[in-house]
């Protein structure tokens, strides 16, 4: 059974009522609740029952009910006569955060609207809640009680396996090069038909090694359509690269063909586009091969 005792100041009636009544919910959900209230008709050493209620073989959890007077009285920022039990509850908390290097215990509560500036300084960015009603259909309240209880809304499942995640394999050596060209478009979305020429081909290439494949037709029978619907199926197959080049030497209206100097200055610079190349093609030819 959790043990938590509220740390507050006697702002007014209005607050001190409020107080005492979530400190009544608390406990009619299972939470055992100290309170100065609950001694207001007891002889009491207070500066003593406050140093035992506020350490951890007392109260496994403090709330801290922060307004804007309770953070003058912790500071000190009141008259010596006043707020004497918040400035001393204040103090003793400091410094229980300071020896245990963390907070796991002290909770900052803030009633209704008020400004998280009341929070105190060595409170502020731990996790705090915000109370309206002191009912469980309240999510606000809730949370409290979670926290108090440490039952979790959301809780981890169970640890599964690592998978059994292979390297991938080594690259070939046609894919030492700085970069690994994927040049060829994606072909028509709306292409259908041609499966027996597609299987032809599929054939044809599968065969392993160097393989040159032509197509041949009449223009816009949708030649380059189907080449490129199967370089999309081959591509997995070709991890070192894939090249789209267009030699330019079918239609008159086109210009001029493409040399094979330009085709090997694309092929090169497709894996290096920073590489600066031999101008004769020769040197281009050597560096090709």
């Amino acid at each position: 059974m959790p043990k938590v005792f509220i740390s507050y100041s006697h702002d007014d009636k209005t607050h001190r009522q409020r107080v005492l009544a979530l400190a009544q919910a608390l406990r009619k959900n299972g939470i055992e609740v100290e309170l100065d209230q609950f001694h207001a008709d007891e002889i009491v050493d207070w500066p003593r029952w406050c140093n035992e209620q506020t350490s951890k073989e007392h109260s496994d959890f403090v709330l801290c009910i922060c307004t804007a007077e309770y953070r003058r009285r912790i500071e000190g920022r009141v008259p010596p006569e006043k707020g004497k039990g918040a400035y001393w509850e204040g103090a003793l908390l400091d410094d229980d955060l300071y020896d245990e290097k963390g907070n796991s215990r002290l909770i900052p509560v803030l009633f209704d609207d008020e400004p998280e500036s009341s929070i105190v300084r060595f409170l502020r960015g731990w996790t705090y809640c915000r109370l309206v009603d002191f009912v469980l259909t309240d999510s606000r309240y809730e949370q409290l009680l979670r926290i108090i209880t440490g039952k979790a809304r959301v809780e981890k499942n169970p640890l599964g396996k690592i998978p059994d995640l292979p390297p991938d394999p080594l690259p070939s050596p046609a894919s030492k090069a700085v970069g690994v060209p994927h040049q060829i478009p994606s072909p028509p979305p709306d292409f259908t038909g041609r499966d027996d020429e597609l299987a032809q081909l599929l054939a044809e290439v599968g065969t392993g090694g160097a393989n040159i494949s032509g197509v041949e037709g009449m223009a816009g029978v949708g030649k380059t359509a189907l080449a490129l619907v199967l370089a999309e199926r081959l591509a997995g197959a070709y991890p070192a690269g894939q090249f789209y080049f267009d030699l330019r030497g079918a239609d008159p209206k086109q210009q001029t063909p493409r040399t094979p100097s330009e085709a090997m200055r694309h092929v090169l610079l497709g894996f290096d586009p920073a590489r600066t190349l031999p101008d004769d093609e020769d040197g281009l030819r050597a560096l090709y091969l």
